[in-house]
């Protein structure tokens, strides 16, 4: 990701959240409840920042967490193994805050989910950005990725060079790295997923889940 072919406020946006503080990716197995998976997700995209294009970025109007706590950046149902994947943000440092969100308004909601932890942003030799983005884009594939010993490390570098790349983080968790790709069709991300990505080196294996973000345009 280059922040610097960014319009100015929409680049600061990214570097106010993508590139700065703690993050959890969180993998809904299920929801307890009344309310439905879509009814949940529907929820938590109110409270995603968005820009607008013209020159603003503004929070839903149902947003009530302290947004200098906890920030929701993605939210989606997926088609794999889960059921709907949320991208939390909160300051650096601030790990009782995400406890504090997913004990507290998520499990309210219903949510029931395992999730991983990613601190501030990874930078490569060059300065390049390998940072989770999950923007308003069209198909999107979340990969989780359990790397052969001693491999995490190199492996957001390697998979930057995939097609439709759209990040890749180095997580705490019951996996090794995260990664996503985006495209204008599940079979664009489906032929990455099956081809190039089963040949990057130092990859013991994958689990994938899919989801069409147009609908949130």
């Amino acid at each position: 990701m280059d922040l610097t072919e960014l319009d100015p406020e929409e680049r600061a946006v990214w570097e106010r959240y993508i590139t700065t503080g703690l993050h959890a990716f969180l993998f809904v197995d299920h929801v307890m409840g009344e309310l439905s998976v879509r009814q949940v997700v529907d929820e938590l995209q109110l409270q995603v920042p968005y820009w607008d294009g013209e020159g603003s970025s503004e929070l839903g109007e149902e947003f009530s967490w302290e947004p200098e706590e906890v920030v929701v950046l993605a939210a989606s149902e997926y088609v794999g193994r889960y059921k709907a994947f949320v991208h939390l943000w909160a300051p650096r440092g601030a790990l009782d805050a995400l406890q504090d969100f997913i004990a507290g308004p998520l499990w309210a909601l219903g949510c029931r989910c395992e999730y991983a932890l990613q601190g501030t942003a990874h930078q490569g030799p060059a300065g390049q950005i390998y940072a989770i983005k999950v923007k308003r884009c069209d198909v999107v594939a979340v990969v989780q990725i359990w790397a052969k010993p001693g491999k995490a490390d190199g492996l957001p570098a390697k998979l930057a060079s995939l097609p439709g790349f759209e990040g890749a983080a180095t997580v705490l968790g019951g996996f090794d790295v995260l990664l996503v790709l985006e495209g204008g069709s599940i079979e664009d991300v489906a032929a990455t997923v099956a081809g190039p990505l089963q040949q990057i080196k130092g990859i013991a294996r994958t689990e994938s889940a899919y989801a069409d973000y147009r609908r949130y345009h």
